[in-house]
């Protein structure tokens, strides 16, 4: 039951991307433990300006701390708007079941709407010009809350099924999950490096052996077989929503030979990048 309904979760959210909607989901509730590998890959943001900022050390970690704190200065039940740390503009909707906020959704890359967005901008531009190009990429043709609702309201309806086919579930939260999630977030949040099984061990705090055996009980995967399929659906996505050569493309998503990416894409899309891009 959890799988099936995990399934029309991915297939809707793949839906809306590419309808043209940069939409994402985070913050995952506990109650979610056992599908954490599968929706942390709809967590990154996929407008062009985001995936450069994250494929840069300092403007990743600029990334990764701003999220961790924009959700916790805003826990109203209510959708709001606002920008990045950066500047990229998003409206972001609270999943809320009960008083409790389930997971959020958000829908980025938008400018123009935001005075403190604009300001933000002008700050990062004025250090990082090269980044222009991917600012003028984002829509001013900003949509309102009610445009987006009967887009998004179907997701809700799925997530709330999702959260009720987990409760079912015969198993118990415990510091397990919480150590998987962090190893789960930690590979979300580097996946573009040559990441080591020493490199993720020595970051989570734990041996080797112990994260290993872990994420496979919890995901029924390897962290290597995670790794590429995450690596192969952000790749997909920016072959689909920018024109960045194959071969960069290719690299910024952590492989270091396009003649392996390219094998490891057509057997997992069934048709080669170039293929792929031109739909």
């Amino acid at each position: 039951m959890m799988q099936s309904v995990l399934n029309d979760l991915t297939r809707y959210l793949d839906f809306l991307r590419k309808t043209g909607l940069f939409v994402s989901v985070c913050r995952f509730d506990e109650v979610f433990s056992p599908c954490l590998s599968t929706l942390f890959l709809y967590e990154i943001h996929t407008p062009a300006v985001c995936h450069a900022m994250k494929n840069r050390a300092d403007t990743r970690r600029r990334c990764i701390r701003h999220k961790h704190t924009t959700l916790c200065r805003h826990e109203a039940l209510t959708p709001f708007y606002g920008g990045c740390w950066a500047g990229v503009e998003e409206f972001v909707f609270p999943v809320e079941q009960d008083g409790k906020v389930l997971m959020y959704l958000n829908v980025t890359g938008f400018r123009g709407q935001s005075d403190a967005a604009r300001r933000h901008r002008e700050r990062f531009l004025k250090k990082n010009p090269e980044f222009l190009p991917y600012f003028r990429a984002l829509s001013d043709n900003v949509p309102t809350v009610d445009e987006l609702l009967p887009a998004l309201r179907p997701l809700r309806y799925i997530i709330f099924a999702l959260a009720d086919a987990c409760q079912q579930l015969p198993c118990k939260t415990d510091e397990s999950d919480r150590i998987y999630r962090q190893v789960v977030e930690f590979l979300c949040e580097n996946y573009a490096d040559g990441l080591s099984a020493a490199a993720i061990s020595e970051a989570i705090g734990y041996s080797v052996s112990y994260v290993q055996h872990l994420f496979r009980q919890k995901s029924g995967e390897t962290i290597g077989q995670f790794l590429q399929k995450l690596r192969l659906k952000k790749a997909a996505e920016l072959l689909r929503t920018t024109l960045l050569p194959i071969a960069r493309i290719a690299a910024d998503t952590g492989f270091c030979d396009q003649n392996y990416f390219s094998v490891c894409f057509k057997k997992a899309f069934s048709v080669s990048p170039k293929e792929y891009r031109k739909g």
